[in-house]
């Protein structure tokens, strides 16, 4: 409900514009000389007002538009109130009513912050090129770590995953030589390196058919 609002109440101004013009016409093809001309000039530059304040109504100069119309039509009607004695006391009132809908208000949003609010975010929009950069130094640094970490973490029976001679599972208790089929079936997450059948044998390990 809250989106359609400025919608709503450029509907209202239409309306109360088209009563002012309408009466404003009435009164300068009543008139006669001067007056006449003036009225007609005056409604003719209050229409090119409304025109551009329907334009700018979405932006933060619409209704600062619309304030002066109003205003000037307020001076208008007691203007002619002091020089030919008519009050136009039904055109005043919707002139006032104007008036006040549009008197600039501080800390009361615009229409367009309605408006633009539908637009995403300049975060969302536009990535910053250093938190791309960024991003892109975590993922390498994340990746290296995995690295060394497979390299360098020791398994229960103190073996690491340095590349060696010989190569067995933790999940298992026989090693192989590194070109065998068994050996290469091995997860590398569960591999075990040794650079000698020694030191596999002292890890409790047994040899697989393939160890000469």
């Amino acid at each position: 409900m809250k989106q359609h609002h400025p919608t709503l109440k450029l509907t209202v101004y239409t309306v109360l514009f088209a009563l002012l013009f309408f009466g404003l016409l009435q009164v300068a093809l009543q008139s006669r000389g001067y007056v006449f001309v003036l009225e007609a000039l005056g409604t003719l530059v209050l229409a090119l007002l409304v025109f551009a304040g329907c334009l700018a109504y979405y932006k933060s100069r619409g209704e600062r538009i619309f304030f002066v119309v109003f205003l000037l039509v307020v001076a208008n009607l007691l203007l002619l109130r002091a020089f030919t004695g008519s009050l136009y006391v039904i055109m005043l009132l919707v002139a006032f009513i104007g008036f006040g809908m549009s008197f600039p208000r501080r800390g009361v949003c615009q229409p367009c912050c309605d408006h633009e609010g539908k637009e995403e975010p300049h975060s969302m929009v536009f990535d910053s090129p250093k938190t791309e950069e960024a991003e892109v130094k975590t993922v390498k640094r994340e990746a290296k770590k995995e690295a060394k970490s497979e390299e360098k973490t020791e398994d229960k029976n103190g073996a690491t995953f340095n590349p060696g001679k010989y190569m067995a599972s933790t999940r298992g208790n026989v090693f192989h030589e590194a070109k065998c089929d068994w050996a290469k079936k091995v997860s590398k997450t569960h591999r075990l390196w040794f650079n000698s059948k020694k030191e596999a044998e002292d890890k409790n390990y047994k040899p697989h058919s393939c160890v000469n």
